[in-house]
């Protein structure tokens, strides 16, 4: 199975991760027909069938194809990823979005900085310890 460092959309207004369907032949998988969705991106509606995969990141400098190790890689998890039927070859080939990215991390942007940073999803609760009010504490 193929090994790539691959260009991602980190997109927070995504539901899903989703990817181009070559990744999914070259992993291995088959995404399942029974699984299908239509979802509008990139300015049009599109066919998604999802797929259970194990996802690894890496730091930017480490490539398995060029000698790095499994070891070296920073997160692995489990996810369901939406491969799109159809690719009109965007500059990305994965969308990391709310549910399998979102939900697995606490992700910092800045744009300053042109950088995103990522780590475990229970940073949040070390950062900000006060539950968020809800609608009921707030009084007028």
């Amino acid at each position: 199975m193929g090994d790539h460092n691959l260009a991602a959309l980190v997109d927070s207004g995504s539901d899903h991760v989703l990817a181009a369907p070559w990744i999914a032949q070259d992993i291995g998988v088959t995404p399942d027909p029974e699984r299908e969705i239509r979802l509008g991106i990139g300015g049009a509606t599109r066919q998604v069938r999802f797929a259970d995969v194990t996802m690894h990141l890496l730091p930017p400098e480490v490539s398995l194809s060029e000698g790095g190790r499994v070891s070296d890689v920073s997160y692995s998890w489990n996810l369901q990823v939406g491969f799109f039927t159809a690719w009109e070859a965007p500059p990305w080939n994965v969308v990391l979005g709310q549910v399998g990215f979102f939900d697995q991390f606490t992700v910092t942007l800045n744009r300053f900085s042109q950088a995103l940073a990522f780590t475990d999803v229970g940073d949040f609760d070390d950062l900000f310890p006060q539950p968020a009010a809800s609608a009921e504490d707030k009084s007028i």
